[in-house]
């Protein structure tokens, strides 16, 4: 009988470190659950109240709500927008230029934040790099009117009227409607 028990003895302590095994690992794996859990919706609240204040600044135009949003996410492109038209606004232009830069940084694919660039690089005396800009405008929205005229009005500003007018004369047969 002893023979018995020294032989049931191994499977039962193997039995036992294989349930151990088991419990740690649902334990670790409901720890990195719950961690995931929280850094997820950490990051959406924060997204969220960077979108609020970044809606508020907008509204209200109030720079220190824009500020607020970038010091809780300094590369949102949103915000960086939101505040150099509230620069620009201001007669702020060199700061506006900065901010549009950041924005344009953390989104390189909108025409709008070009456009807004341009702009601001024109009224800035700036016109080549204005040039530059709505250029870059133009080839993410080769279809709407607005980078259209705001290139041809800039070269013809820069003393550049055929290129100009040429712009000018094909924001007439773009298509987009609402920006007319």
């Amino acid at each position: 009988m002893a023979f018995v028990t020294e032989r049931a003895a191994p499977r039962l302590d193997n039995a036992k470190r294989s349930n151990r095994v088991a419990f740690i690992a649902r334990i670790v794996g409901s720890a990195a659950a719950l961690v995931i859990f929280f850094l997820a919706i950490t990051w959406a609240a924060r997204s969220g109240v960077i979108s609020l204040l970044t809606v508020y600044a907008a509204k209200a135009n109030q720079v220190a709500a824009a500020n607020a949003a970038l010091s809780l996410n300094a590369s949102d492109p949103d915000a960086h927008f939101v505040r150099g038209a509230m620069l620009e606004a201001k007669a702020d232009v060199g700061a506006a230029i900065v901010d549009y830069k950041q924005a344009i940084g953390a989104r390189p694919n909108d025409y709008v934040l070009w456009l807004a660039l341009a702009r601001a690089q024109e009224s800035n005396d700036d016109l080549a790099g204005a040039i530059a800009s709505a250029r870059q405008s133009v080839h993410l929205a080769p279809y709407y009117a607005r980078p259209r005229w705001l290139l041809g009005n800039i070269l013809v500003k820069a003393g550049q009227t055929d290129e100009g007018f040429r712009e000018l004369r094909r924001e007439q047969t773009t298509t987009d409607y609402c920006l007319r």
